[in-house]
């Protein structure tokens, strides 16, 4: 594997299937066994949820899920990183790094005041 530079970016419907893979990773890491679907996880992406991915040339090798938060109280909103997921080979290389920069990007573009991770 020859390292190329990473970069962030949200999903595309084509990152679907590999983004889908990684949070069955994630759940098993976990001991969980996930039920999520591709129909479900584009619904949610589309509805919902922000979905970034790192990407190493056009190999998809991480991602993170954005939620959205709400302090109504004081009249801010915030996102929550809930979930990041890097490939096992590519981890201790910067690529959560690179997410939690996108994450960070992202929140600002929607006038967030803070971020949280869960």
């Amino acid at each position: 594997m020859t390292k190329k530079h990473i970069t962030a970016r949200q999903a595309q419907e084509a990152d679907f299937p590999d983004v889908l893979e990684m949070i069955y990773a994630l759940a098993k890491h976990h001991d969980d066994v996930s039920t999520l679907t591709l129909d479900t996880l584009r619904k949610e992406a589309n509805e919902w949820l922000r979905i970034l991915v790192a990407c190493d040339g056009e190999d998809v090798i991480g991602y993170a899920v954005l939620t959205p938060l709400s302090q109504l109280q004081f009249g801010v909103r915030g996102l929550d990183i809930h979930h990041l997921f890097v490939h096992p080979p590519y981890r201790q290389q910067g690529v959560g790094r690179v997410l939690i920069d996108a994450s960070i990007e992202w929140a600002k573009k929607l006038s967030c005041r803070y971020l949280m991770i869960g």
